[in-house]
């Protein structure tokens, strides 16, 4: 059985989320002999030691103009059409796609003609789930997010195409099936996973005294990048914390940098190495977690396995995954994050969450939605209908193999045969942009809030044409 993942930068252990599961995706299949090969650019979105599948690696180079370098959406757009001519497709009996960087490839195998292979699209977060959290509660949307919500078409039509879709949560799931309007049946709910080997408790005076950190100070630890909504709120929030607790930030760069506003709150780290990441979360004495949307929150698990309590909004990933383990924070604001914070670290309650919460680590198991799979041909048997994938003790993205797992087996040595008419392709209106023609009216409201961007793919639209078999069934985005 051959399988190839498409994704941006390469997988390796450490080298970020994503990155690191599907490195963990990709190693356990070959260890189950399956023949598996990875399709991405020759970076890494975080540094790494080393790369294990760095042999089963095809590494495309992407020529990017001074203006794709400048706009993320293109940059994005460009990466996916350059992937998407990296390998012969026809090659393979599964193709696994990361997100929007699959579209073009999605696109490509949707065109085949006769056999092609089975199409599994991973969605980690979505374009538009970061736009309509903003919008829900009342917040400006973030420059950085408005330029690539393009990618929110991608995705849809991407979803439409797949023969099965995997959201890394309910949040994920919502935003696939109520944002996009993809068939629920069509999407699984798969939690990701930590190594419990590793993400385990260590006492935090030695800790503390293996980093060098002054042992008087009260830490709280900050770990992701440092941009837009989370960075206006983790900043404000200093100058409301108790006088003697200091910020620890943990951010992926080699090195570290003071933000304004910072003053002596604030403790740079800048890039700390996986194995290393235990540590910091066993110093700390809390984990702050300043998001309102993201597509999982990989740092809320690593730190309760650590016996790091988060502080967070109480809106998903936090209030879907720690509901019981985390000091959830009702009123978005720096203030109320600072006043959560100061009081968590008086409160007698939270060692006793941080108990709760390495328990969890260790054995607790997450309940996914129920799930069917079986692609429009009927070639793959359908899943059990309700999964348990665990998070302790197993390698992450553990439930992403075993979802990978039953296509590979139910396909077989049966390739769909499926045939789909070309799509029309809108380069002379808006460069590269293939799309469904029925895309809801409500993404588009959501998505292009830029008039002149709303007005140029509306009159795009009109002339494309939609994705249909020549069986006559149609295929929207």
């Amino acid at each position: 059985m051959r399988v190839c993942v498409v994704l941006n930068h390469m997988p390796g252990p450490g080298a970020g989320g994503l990155e690191g599961q599907v490195h963990d995706v990709c190693t356990g299949l070959r260890n189950r002999g399956l023949d598996v090969h990875v399709a991405c650019r020759p970076s890494l979105y975080m540094p790494a030691e080393n790369i294990p599948l760095l042999e089963h690696i095809h590494a495309v180079t992407v020529d990017l103009t001074p203006a794709e370098i400048d706009n993320p959406f293109l940059c994005m757009w460009r990466t996916s059409k350059d992937l998407a001519q990296a390998e012969n497709w026809g090659a393979y009996d599964v193709v696994h796609l990361q997100s929007h960087y699959g579209y073009h490839t999605a696109l490509r195998l949707a065109r085949m003609s006769g056999s092609r292979p089975a199409m599994v699209t991973t969605f980690h977060l979505t374009a538009i789930g970061g736009i309509i959290r903003l919008q829900e509660l009342g917040f400006p949307q973030e420059p950085d997010l408005l330029q690539t919500q393009p990618a929110a078409v991608m995705e849809a039509t991407l979803a439409g195409l797949s023969d099965r879709s995997i959201a890394v949560s309910q949040q994920v799931y919502d935003d696939l099936t109520r944002g996009y309007g993809v068939a629920p049946e069509g999407v699984s709910v798969v939690y990701n996973g930590i190594d419990t080997e590793l993400f385990a408790p260590i006492p935090r005076a030695e800790a503390r005294a293996q980093l060098g950190i002054h042992p008087g100070l009260r830490y709280v630890l900050y770990v992701g990048p440092l941009f837009g909504f989370r960075r206006t709120i983790l900043l404000d929030s200093l100058t409301y914390l108790d006088p003697d607790v200091r910020l620890l930030a943990i951010w992926p760069l080699t090195e570290p940098c003071r933000p304004d506003r910072a003053g002596d709150r604030l403790v740079p780290i800048g890039y700390v190495p996986r194995e290393r990441m235990p540590l910091y979360y066993a110093a700390a004495d809390l984990l702050a977690y300043p998001l309102v949307y993201t597509g999982f929150g990989l740092a809320l698990l690593e730190a309760s396995a650590c016996g790091c309590v988060p502080v967070a909004f109480n809106v998903p990933p936090a209030s879907e995954l720690v509901p019981q383990t985390a000091w959830l924070v009702n009123e978005i604001s720096p203030q109320a994050f600072a006043r959560a914070i100061n009081a968590a670290l008086r409160d007698p309650e939270t060692p006793r969450k941080a108990e709760a919460g390495m328990r969890a680590a260790r054995a607790h198991r997450f309940d996914a939605v129920p799930c069917h799979a079986g692609d429009a041909a009927g070639l793959l048997r359908p899943l059990e209908v309700r999964r348990r994938v665990p998070y302790g003790n197993v390698p992450g993205a553990f439930g992403q193999l075993r979802l990978l797992e039953a296509h590979a087996a139910a396909l077989g040595n049966r390739r769909r045969r499926q045939q789909f008419d070309d799509v029309d392709g809108l380069d002379a209106r808006w460069p590269g942009f293939e799309v469904a023609e029925h895309v809801p009216d409500a993404l588009l409201r959501c998505v292009y809030l830029d008039g002149l961007l709303e007005m140029h793919f509306r009159r795009s639209l009109s002339d494309a044409c939609c994705l249909k078999s020549r069986q006559g069934r149609e295929w929207r985005g």
